[in-house]
Formats: structure tokens, sequence, C-alpha cells
């Protein structure tokens, strides 16, 4: 399916020339832009992770037949919840096998043609653009290269294959070159205006064709429009042989012709001048490697040393003659041709051409010296103008200090790449870019610096770089909190696990180091315990406890050792079936409640440690004395003060923003809901139950992120709950719709969210076991009912460490057993 695979990648790269005005950008992730050279043996495990796991949405195409890759990348994309589909070309006959496979999978497309395929797609993809948040477009524009083909209907199969081929190299230029590569079609005015020409021929043109050939060719030059530009054809095609004025003017242009062997010689030579306009000297500090005969620039495969010529040398060799190649074709000052050996040499027309050869060199490294000196230059000028601002940061001057940064740091990668600076220097601007944007979020956001991707960003520079330190590690974990947050889970885990092997490495044994890995192991636990996953938590928290001990004898703790104490205990309290839960629990509170009573309101802004002792420890704590299975009115006074005393906290701590208040005021509340409906009190568990949800309501509102969203479905849930407490055989209709509507709301957040951790199972099938109680408690929807009763409960039978079995079982007990 080649021919359906080239024009649903050039359709994409249309797409995403129409939607960027909008904020969005469409990226095709296809194994051939990283592979070309694949020859079977298996990177299906790589493909798997780069690509599969990274995309949003999946599309499988097959017409006769299916591979075992194939199913096996569908697979994996199932895991990951991607949203999936699967496209049959009806016009082959199937395989019985793929007949079989296809029977079995569900919402199968039929495409009668390629045209179909791709306006399938182009629905699945903008009914999924329309679902996600409006965002500005960006204010930065990355500078483009525009490039205009010709390329005439006996070549028409070129063109899709052309503009796919665009697309792939668009990505990788702007990966690696800060620069876009994008495909001009809008006919001669397009091409008037592109920077790079190229023409593929075959045997036949027509006048329109003629018109473009010829306007390239008379204006390809430096600074022109086209400045650089390249004819494909092969020797025994015919178009030029119509043509003779034509032939005439590309006879005169010396470059003005290239074999069309490949498309890949098409890639490669419009990567090469794309680097042209990047880099002042093309060396092997230009990022071209050669490979078991594969040129590659970074890590992506170009096109094979023999198709561009290069035959039985060996790597280093080849990439010798393909850099001396680029330069002598990018200066275009050589014009003596290699000659067999048996041929004698005329000596002086050798001699013009050793010393033009050295005029490349010599040329290259003026260039070289002056582009070092001139940047260094405007690097000192930057640095100067960076340095006044600082000493007085204000609101309105630090549009132009973030601007001046984001220049700084365009420089400085470009000396790194150069080596002409260490790596930890640009580290070191990355970071004081940061507290900046840290410091002023509001017009952070106008400048379209999110710090989030700014922290990912710096922990990315630093393992290219081989980096490691401290304040990094902390980025790193800032941006895997932001994943967690976002319901990026797999990936979070990934990168706290790393935060945590790298910090292992630099602990020397200092205050420093303990006071970057506690709030590390914090987050992680965190992280864990809301996931499910408890080995790995008990392994993590028991090393915290160790250490937590350790730096105590050590006199490292900035905070009172049971301020790290409770942090652990809350993590413990997660896990309903330790043999030591009471225990936890009491201990936990009594440190708790002489904290509480020492409470020192003028702790600095960032010594969030205590929000998390005064504030999250009694959700945590509140909720595992709920779980304890004790109930009546004495439990509702001793939650009633937890919550109480941690509000008078909230209240009164002058470095708790108000967003954050709300957040942690509506946890506690819930808590005490909970109780309240746990007791018997379903009025009043009902009454603060809608102030909680309205709270949550509003955080979403203003933080709309996945973990605030959930927790709205947290809060549906219970409301729900309260509908259904009582003895009664039906639910009076009103009581019914109003139960529903919240059992629904909640259901359809925890499906959205669920990832396949058994903590995010587990809630889909608390918000399914109450929907399907709501059923139970109607006549006509009974039967329905059941069903999902007994849905919940084979499922927590196959999964008897979900935190949610006693419930489950219990209702099952009493409604269906």
């Amino acid at each position: 399916m080649d021919d359906w695979r080239e024009a649903i990648g050039d359709a994409i790269r249309q797409w995403s020339d129409n939607f960027e005005p909008h904020g969005y950008r469409v990226r095709m992730e296809c194994w051939e832009d990283y592979h070309p050279e694949y020859t079977g043996i298996r990177k299906q495990d790589e493909y798997n992770e780069e690509l599969v796991k990274r995309s949003d949405l999946f599309f499988a195409l097959f017409r006769t037949r299916c591979g075992d890759f194939t199913k096996e990348e569908i697979r994996v994309a199932s895991g990951e919840k991607i949203d999936i589909s699967i496209i049959k070309d009806v016009t082959g006959v199937a395989s019985p096998e793929l007949e079989s496979y296809l029977a079995a999978l569900a919402g199968v497309k039929n495409a009668g043609d390629c045209s179909e395929a791709i306006e399938f797609i182009k629905e699945k993809l903008q009914e999924y653009i329309m679902s996600m948040p409006r965002f500005k477009p960006d204010g930065f524009k990355l500078e483009s290269k525009q490039v205009y083909a010709t390329i005439p209907q006996d070549r028409a199969q070129s063109r899709n294959t052309i503009g796919n081929m665009i697309r792939s190299l668009d990505a990788l230029s702007e990966d690696v070159l800060g620069v876009r590569c994008k495909y001009n079609t809008k006919s001669m005015d397009g091409l008037k205006g592109c920077e790079y020409y190229m023409a593929v021929l075959k045997d036949k043109l027509e006048d329109e064709d003629i018109r473009e050939l010829k306007h390239a060719v008379v204006n390809t030059s430096a600074g022109s429009h086209p400045s650089y530009s390249v004819l494909y054809y092969n020797h025994g095609d015919k178009a030029l042989e119509s043509c003779p004025d034509l032939k005439k003017l590309v006879s005169e242009k010396g470059i003005f012709e290239s074999p069309f062997d490949s498309v890949y010689r098409i890639k490669f030579n419009l990567l090469v001048w794309l680097l042209s306009q990047r880099l002042l000297v093309i060396d092997k500090s230009s990022r071209i490697t050669v490979r078991d005969g594969m040129v590659y620039y970074y890590s992506y495969p170009i096109v094979s040393a023999a198709l561009l010529g290069y035959k039985d040398l060996s790597d280093s060799e080849i990439l010798e003659k393909i850099l001396a190649d680029i330069r002598s074709r990018l200066l275009g000052l050589l014009e003596h041709d290699s000659q067999a050996a048996d041929k004698p040499i005329d000596l002086k027309l050798l001699d013009k051409d050793i010393q033009k050869a050295k005029a490349i060199n010599n040329l290259a490294e003026e260039l070289n010296k002056a582009a070092r000196q001139e940047q260094q230059t405007l690097m000192a000028e930057i640095g100067s103008r960076i340095s006044f601002i600082e000493q007085g940061v204000r609101a309105e001057n630090v549009a132009e200090l973030l601007e001046l940064y984001d220049r700084r740091i365009e420089l400085e990668e470009y000396f790194v790449g150069c080596d002409w600076l260490e790596p930890e220097s640009l580290l070191r601007t990355e970071l004081a870019r940061i507290k900046h944007v840290e410091a002023f979020p509001e017009i952070s956001y106008s400048q379209n610096l999110d710090v989030d991707k700014l922290y990912g960003r710096v922990a990315a520079l630093a393992d290219r770089y081989g980096v490691l330190d401290p304040e990094i590690e902390m980025k790193r974990m800032n941006y895997a909190n932001y994943l967690a947050r976002n319901n990026c889970h797999r990936e979070a885990l990934d990168i706290y696990a790393q935060t945590l092997t790298n910090l292992r490495k630099l602990d020397d044994g200092s205050v420093l180091m303990a006071n970057y890995l506690a709030p590390l192991y914090l987050n992680y636990i965190h992280n864990l315990t809301n996931l499910g996953l408890e080995d790995r938590a008990v392994a993590i928290v028991s090393e915290f406890e160790q250490n937590i001990e350790k730096w105590n004898d050590r006199g490292l703790l900035d905070f009172d050792v049971r301020a790290y104490r409770i942090l652990c205990i809350s993590a413990r309290l997660v896990f309903r079936n330790s043999k030591n839960f009471i225990r936890y629990i009491r201990q936990g509170f009594d440190y708790w409640s002489l904290l509480i009573d020492n409470i020192d309101l003028r702790v600095p802004v960032w010594h969030r440690i205590w929000d998390d002792v005064y504030c999250y420890f009694p959700i945590a704590l509140s909720s595992a004395i709920i779980d304890s299975g004790a109930n009546g009115n004495r439990i509702i006074d001793l939650i009633k003060d937890i919550v109480e005393r941690a509000c008078r906290y909230l209240d009164q701590g002058v470095n708790i923003e108000e967003l954050r208040r709300t957040v942690m005021r509506a946890n506690l509340y819930h808590n005490l809901a909970k109780v309240y409906s746990d007791s018997g009190y379903t009025v009043d568990a009902r009454e603060v139950m809608t102030k909680v949800l309205k709270w949550r309501r509003l955080v979403f509102s203003k933080a709309p992120i996945p973990a605030f969203e959930e927790s709205i479905a947290e809060a549906l849930l219970l409301l729900g709950a309260t509908y259904i407490n009582g003895n009664f055989d039906i639910l009076p209709q009103t009581r019914f719709e109003t139960a529903l509507g919240y059992a629904d709301e909640c259901l359809a957040i925890y499906q959205k969210y669920n990832r396949g951790f058994l903590e995010q199972e587990t809630r889909v099938y608390e918000a399914l076991l109450l929907k399907g109680t709501i059923l139970y408690y109607n006549a006509n929807l009974h039967k329905q009912g059941v069903r999902m009763i007994k849905e919940c409960y084979a499922w927590s039978k196959r999964h008897p460490d979900n935190s949610y079995r006693n419930v489950i079982e219990s209702e099952y007990n009493r409604l269906i057993k």
C-alpha cells in the first residue's frame, strides 16, 4: 500500500499547514522516516515505544493481507488507550487470514479508494482536534524555507511521494535545525517566492511546466528566488529533447541536474541545502555520519551511500568524500573533473584547482572565525542587557528579558554544537530563564513559554550532553509532576525513577542533597500509591524512611523530623491491607496534633512541606479513619475536628494561593461528607458534598487539568450515592434521574482517564457499580442494573487487590446473591 501511504502522508502535510494558523500542528509518525534501510531485522520494540505509544491517533490500513508486526502495533496501541481506527481497502481480495482477523475487530471502516480513506482520517482528525482545548496560535514562528516542485503529468505518481518526503524532512529540520521546510504548491506565484526549486522530469512537458522550468533556471543563484535548485531526470528521458532552448539553459547551469534514481537522493540534496542555510562550515561537526553504508543526519537515516555513487569504500572514506562533495557544490568553485589514471593530467589546470581547493578551506576558516567573533559580540551585548534588567526585574520589563533569554539560548545552542561552549553554560542559562518564567507566569504565557515544557526541555538537554546536576533533576521531577497531573502516568513513572537514580549518584550526604531528595521521594510515592502500585510504593517508602532517620541523626533536616514521618505515614495509610494500618492512623494523628498546635504561619512560600503536613495529611488521615470501618457520632466529631483544625491553617496561611486553598478545602470537606454518608446522615452528606462539587468545578474551570476533573468525578460518585442510601424498593423518578445523571457524568470522566492502571480501572468500576445500583432500583431498568453489578463483581474477583473490593462484594451480596 505504498501509494496510499504516500498519499496519506502528503494529505497530513496539507492538513498541518491548514491547522497551524489555529494553533495546532499535525505530525505523522512513520517508521520510514527513521529507518528507510529497514530489512526485517527486529526493530519493532523501538517502533512501539517511539512511534506507537507516543501517538494520539492510530490508523491501521489493510488491503489483502496482514503482518504480525502490524497486529503487534494494534495490540500496543490498544493497551495505551489510543484512539484506534481500522481501514480496509475493499478493492483487493482479502486473504482468509485477514478476513478472520478483521472480523474480530470492532468498527472496521471500508474504503473503495484512497480518497475515501483520506476523508475518513480527516474526519477523525477534525473530531479529535475539536475535542481539545482551544489554544491561541504561537506568537513565535520558526523560520520557514519554501520549496516548490514542477512535476509533469507523466511523473504524476511522484507528487504524493515528494509531498510526503518534504513532510518527513520538515519534521527532521524542525527538530534539529530549528527551521521549517514547507512545500509551496501555488503555481507560478509560489515559485517566485520560494527559496528552493526542484523539477522531476520524464518525457513530456506542458506549457506551464516549461514556463516554470525557464523561470527557475534563469533565476537560480545566490540570494535569488529560488536560490539553489535541482533538475532530476535520467539520461534516457526525453523531456528536454523537445525543448532545445530549455535544454541550452539547463546546460549552462552545471548544478541544475541530478539523476532521478531515488526520492532519497532528493531528500539528501534538500537536506544539504537546508544545512547550508544554517551552518557556515560543512564538516564532521555538522552531524552528518555514515554507518554501514547509510548516510545519517543525527540519528535520522537519509540515503544509502550507494545511491550517491559511493561503493567499495569504508564508512569513514565515504563520509570524507560526501563532505568534500557538499563543500564544493555549495561554494561552486571547483571545475576540475576526475579522470582515468591512464590519461595525462593538465598540470596547469590541476594547480589551479589545488589553489581553489585551498581557497575553499581558507574561506571556510575565515568565515567561521568571523562568525564566531560576531556571535560572541552579540552574546556580550545580550548578556550586558540581561544583567542590567535583572538588577530590578519588574512586570513591565520581564517580557523583554524573556525574549533576550530566547536569543541567548539560541546562540548558546549553536556554540555548544560547534564545541565553542561547554553544555553546562547553556544549561545554566536555561535554569535562569526558568526562574523568571516561574516568577512571572502570566507574562510568560503571553510569550508562549510553558514552564512545564521548559522543565522537560532542560532535562532533555542534560541527558543529551551527559550533565548531572541536582537542580536540573528537580526540574525533571517537576516535569514528571506535570505529566502525572495530565494523566501521562507511564511517562511520569519513568521520569521519577530516572530522577531518583540520578540523585542517588549525586548524593554526597549534604544538607542540599537531603533537601533535593525529600520532595522527590514524596512525589514519586504519591504517584505510585495513586495508581495502586503498592509493591513499588512500599519499597520507595521504606527507603525514604531509612533516609529520614539517617538525615535526622546527621542533623541534615530543615524541618521537624515528625513532619517527614507524617508524610511517610500518609503514604502508608493508602495501603488498607497493611497489618499496621490502625497503628499508623494513631501514630500519624499524634504527630500531626502536636505539630498543628505549634503552627508557624510565616514559613516561606516554597516550603510546601507544611501544606502537605497541615492540609494534605489530614485528608489522608480522615480517609483512613473512615476506611478503618469505624463510624458513628464519635468518628464524625473526630473528622470534624481534623477538618476544622486544618481549615484554620488554610484561613490564616498567608502564603497559600486561593486556588490551592479551594482544592485543599474541597478535599477536606469531601471526607467529612463521606463520614456523614457512612454514618447514615444522608442529608448532611449531600449538603456538604454539593459544596465540594461546586468548589471542584470552580477549580477545574480555572485550571483544566485531568487531576482536577477526576476530583469532580470523585465528588459526583459520593453525591450520587447519597440518593440510594436508605430502605426502599423503587427510587422516585426525580431522585432516580438526578442520581443517574451524577453516575453517568462520573463514569464518563473515569473512563476518559483510564490508562489501565489498577486504581484507574477501580474508579471506573466504582462508577459502574453506582450506576448499576441506581438502575437496580428502577422497575424498567432493573435487569440492566443486575447485569452491571454482576459485571463489577466478576471484575473484582479477577482483580482481588483492588481498593474497592469490600464495597463491591458487599453490594453484590446485598442485592444479587
